[in-house]
C-alpha cells in the first residue's frame, strides 16, 4: 500500500495542563489569593491556621505526626539533649520546641467544603483553647 502525503500520529487523549501556583505557603492558596492572605496577615498577624489536611495528621496522642514531632520523638530528643548538653540546657531546648503557639494571638479554621465534618473544627477549637 502506498502512502499519500505525510504520516500523521494523533492522540485522542486530552492532556490536562499542570498549574503550579506561586505562593509562600498553603494558606495563601486556601484563602484564594495573595491579596486575601495579606489582608488577613495585616489585620491579624498572629494567626495560627488550622486546615483539614493539618488536622488529619494528628495522631491519637494529640501530637502532629507530619511537620512536627510525635511525643515519642520529643522524648527521644530530650534524652539526647540531656546527654549532649546537660539537663538544664535540655529543659530550655524543649521549652523552646514546645512554645510554637506562644507567638499567636488568634486561631483560624479554614473550612474546605469537602468530605469534612464538625469533628475537625471541634478539634481545632480544643487545640486553640489549650494553647
Amino acid at each position: 500500500m502506498d502512502y499519500v502525503g505525510k504520516p500523521h500520529i494523533a492522540s485522542r487523549l486530552a492532556i490536562p495542563r499542570l498549574v503550579i501556583p506561586r505562593a509562600h505557603d498553603c494558606i495563601t492558596l486556601y484563602l484564594g489569593s495573595r491579596q486575601r492572605y495579606l489582608e488577613q496577615f495585616n489585620t491579624h498577624p498572629g494567626t495560627y491556621w488550622y486546615s483539614l489536611d493539618y488536622l488529619e495528621r494528628y495522631s491519637s496522642d494529640n501530637t502532629v505526626t507530619l511537620g512536627a514531632a510525635s511525643q515519642a520523638t520529643l522524648d527521644d530528643a530530650y534524652k539526647e539533649y540531656v546527654e549532649k548538653y546537660g539537663k538544664g540546657n535540655a529543659d530550655y531546648l524543649m521549652n523552646v520546641v514546645g512554645s510554637r503557639h506562644h507567638h499567636y494571638t488568634r486561631a483560624a479554621y479554614i473550612h474546605m467544603d469537602y468530605n469534612e465534618d464538625d469533628a475537625f473544627e471541634q478539634h481545632a477549637k480544643r487545640d486553640a483553647s489549650e494553647h
